[in-house]
């Protein structure tokens, strides 16, 4: 199983490094030609047991008490690839029913979502303790209603947080370093009792960038010097609303209707969990998480690929080049250097949204990547009557 998704990247990577892919050459190869990595490719590849569909419906109905064959046809459709499990929930399910190891099951959480686990979500925290020391699924479920519920009395009694103990914000990797070093149970309610004001299911270092990247599209003349200002013409701050950025920046012709039982396979994978006005303003308000897709379009369209280069670290060529295989490569390292930085899943060559983003990213000096992929997704959606 390894070799076959060996085999997808190299097939699609390859054809990404020929020349002259055109918007029209890269749909049609996403279209026909492109091998994708799925999530029943990743089951078969993290359990090699001939049982795998018995084994996933007898621990579901043991651990979930749901119909049987309610339960059997849900695992029938995830290993037939028409669909995946919609809850991070039902994912750890299956680590647990398989007794995947701590990186097999980041492999199964990713493989149905933006990231593997979330290391600052408390929950999340427990189950992945309790995979780490091979625990069952309903033993880590009454440890993490016991520690959740202390928990959460804590906050509550100190109005919020113990104001005592708030330090500097926390970055998640340090929280991770912290958490990899945690043994048993003792160690466990230790490293809560350390971190738990800094926990949350917000990826609050994720958040802050996409702030920061946000503002770039919403005030463009922030911070701007009275030159600047002389210079480009500008009386007065200029400021957008989030629905002005979307249309602007954001949507990229990607259309707003939401039946697409006329749309390919994919025009839906490419327009899943698109941004609009209404996810930007919650993730803004931390009603929710900030998406993969939204920080890697923000990081696209705001140009922080090539503002960010730090040559000493990125440049692998020298600065004259023109061959923009190279700046493809050192802007997908790049890439992926930020979304690890956020606990977010590299670009994937098996995944068609990133295999956009890098066509998108194999720009030279006068081009810029957020053109071309607008130029892309334009075409793959040009047949649609309302966009």
């Amino acid at each position: 199983m390894d070799n076959d998704l060996t085999y997808i990247t190299s097939n699609n990577q390859r054809y990404m490094k020929s020349d002259e892919l055109t918007p029209k050459k890269i749909i049609e190869f996403l279209n026909d030609g492109a091998l994708f990595r799925n999530f029943k490719d990743v089951l078969n590849k993290v359990y090699q047991g001939k049982d795998l569909y018995e084994r996933l419906t007898s621990g579901l109905i043991e651990i979930t008490k749901e119909n049987g064959q309610s339960v059997a046809r849900k695992v029938r459709n995830w290993l037939n690839g028409s669909n995946v499990p919609k809850s991070r929930e039902t994912l750890f399910q299956i680590c647990y029913i398989l007794e995947l190891d701590e990186s097999s099951s980041n492999s199964v959480l990713s493989a149905a979502s933006d990231t593997g686990i979330h290391y600052r979500n408390p929950r999340e925290l427990i189950y992945a303790y309790g995979i780490r020391n091979k625990l069952s699924f309903h033993t880590i479920l009454k440890m993490a209603d016991t520690i959740l519920a202390k928990y959460e009395k804590t906050v509550k009694d100190n109005n919020g947080y113990d104001t005592k103990k708030i330090k500097q914000t926390v970055f998640t990797q340090q929280v991770k370093d912290d958490f990899f070093v945690v043994k048993d149970e003792k160690d466990l309610n230790l490293f809560f009792d350390e971190y738990y004001e800094q926990l949350g299911v917000i990826h609050e270092t994720a958040y802050l960038k996409f702030i920061e990247l946000l503002d770039k599209l919403l005030l463009p003349t922030k911070g701007f010097s009275d030159f600047e200002r002389k210079l480009q013409g500008i009386r007065e701050e200029k400021e957008y609303s989030i629905e002005q950025v979307v249309d602007m920046y954001l949507r990229l012709s990607v259309p707003f209707d939401k039946k697409t039982s006329n749309y390919s396979l994919l025009q839906k994978a490419i327009k899943k969990n698109w941004p609009g006005e209404s996810d930007l303003q919650k993730m803004r308000n931390k009603k929710v998480d900030v998406s993969r897709k939204t920080m890697i379009l923000l990081y696209l369209v705001t140009d922080a690929l090539d503002d960010e280069f730090n040559e000493d670290e990125y440049y692998l060529f020298e600065e004259d080049t023109t061959d923009a295989n190279e700046m493809m490569e050192v802007r997908l390292n790049k890439m992926n250097l930020f979304l690890e930085q956020y606990g977010m899943n590299k670009l994937d060559f098996g995944n068609p949204f990133d295999c956009l983003i890098i066509y998108a990213m194999k720009t030279q000096y006068d081009e810029f990547a957020s053109d071309k992929m607008a130029e892309a997704v334009k075409y793959l959606y040009e047949n649609i009557d309302n966009i």
